[in-house]
């Protein structure tokens, strides 16, 4: 499911079985959303992390604000060095978004 997603939304190739990067795939109401991302085991490094819309195309209105995608590259550590980003998703139904973090 990662990987038709992704290549929908335009996002870098998901090829690797066998690779450490993580996502997530869900339908969100609207609403305002954090998204944490930290080192595991007290880890530390650097983290892309990126969060697209995934509504089909036929879905999409003009008209209606979207999505397009977002994006932070930071040094990631642990306790208060970890990265915090927030989101909000307007509108009166629920949408289908891709959370992907390497």
């Amino acid at each position: 499911m990662v990987s038709a997603a992704v290549s929908g939304v335009g996002a870098f190739a998901w090829n690797s079985t066998t690779s450490n990067d993580s996502a997530l795939f869900e339908s969100l109401a609207p609403g305002a959303y954090t998204a944490e991302v930290s080192g595991a085991s007290g880890d530390t490094g650097i983290a892309l992390a990126e969060i697209y819309d995934a509504n089909s195309s036929r879905a999409y209105n003009p008209l209606l604000p979207h999505l397009v995608n977002f994006s932070s590259r930071v040094k990631v550590g642990t306790g208060g060095n970890i990265l915090i980003a927030g989101f909000v998703v307007g509108g009166t139904t629920s949408k289908t978004v891709l959370i992907r973090a390497s």
